[in-house]
């Protein structure tokens, strides 16, 4: 069957990228057109946005990857404080998936992973661990590196990115739950790929891999280990003065 490709790399941006994203870029375009397809077509085509408003460079990202001249069969979304492997757009193809994506730390100490489950087995932050592998299926996840089929945009009502308003207003969830949670009603799924997020960095102040994630949160459990210890002789201290 004949499958004609067509990705389009978009990024939304204020200006200011990242050493490690130009390399990446580069490198996933390159490695793209050198990589044979057997049954079409392929070409690639980086989309800068800029701007401010998050929402409206995503959805400008869409429209320029929709143009005639291009008309893109999918979107690799690269934030432009990424840096991912050079096959990471034939990696994620190779699923066949409407929406697949890395999984990747945010830039701060917590270092709490993009991906969320929430479903009758689990709820909570997804960990990309040494021992993870293959897709698995989220809630939502971030767009730093996520690549959707264009066909996706044409099942969901705009605006297909937008801030909602929550604790009364005073906060704002991000413009990429909101496209989940359209997509969820639409019935269509959204998996990670730990093997790609393995190879996955966030930049920052450093480079925040899946690794510095797991390591923050082994952090953040032994001090509840030692704090709920510490609690449990002080109530056997109290019982037996008692």
């Amino acid at each position: 069957m004949k499958a004609d490709l067509r990705v389009a790399i978009c990024t939304p941006t204020t200006g200011i990228n990242f050493s490690g994203f130009t390399w990446s870029t580069l490198n996933l375009i390159k490695c793209f057109l050198q990589a044979p397809n057997p049954n079409g077509t392929h070409d690639c085509e980086p989309i800068i946005v800029r701007g401010s408003i998050l929402p409206d460079q995503r959805q400008r990202c869409i429209a320029e990857a929709s143009r005639d001249e291009f008309d893109a069969t999918h979107i690799l979304w690269l934030d432009d404080d990424m840096r991912v492997p050079h096959d990471a757009i034939q990696a994620l193809l190779r699923h066949d998936l409407p929406v697949v994506g890395a999984n990747y730390p945010r830039c701060n100490m917590q270092a709490i992973p993009t991906a969320y489950r929430d479903d009758d087995e689990f709820t909570g932050p997804v960990y990309t661990r040494e021992e993870s592998e293959g897709l698995e299926q989220v809630k939502h996840m971030g767009f730093g590196c996520l690549l959707t089929a264009m066909w996706v945009f044409d099942q969901i009502d705009l605006p297909y990115f937008n801030f909602d308003p929550v604790h009364n207003g005073a906060r704002f969830r991000g413009e990429d739950v909101y496209f989940f949670r359209k997509l969820k009603e639409a019935g269509i799924p959204a998996y990670l790929d730990h093997d790609v997020s393995k190879k996955c960095a966030h930049i920052g102040m450093f480079e925040y891999t899946n690794e510095v994630a797991v390591k923050a949160d082994d952090a953040r459990m032994l001090v509840l280990r030692g704090k709920q210890a510490e609690e449990l002789r002080k109530d056997q201290l109290g019982e037996v003065a008692a």
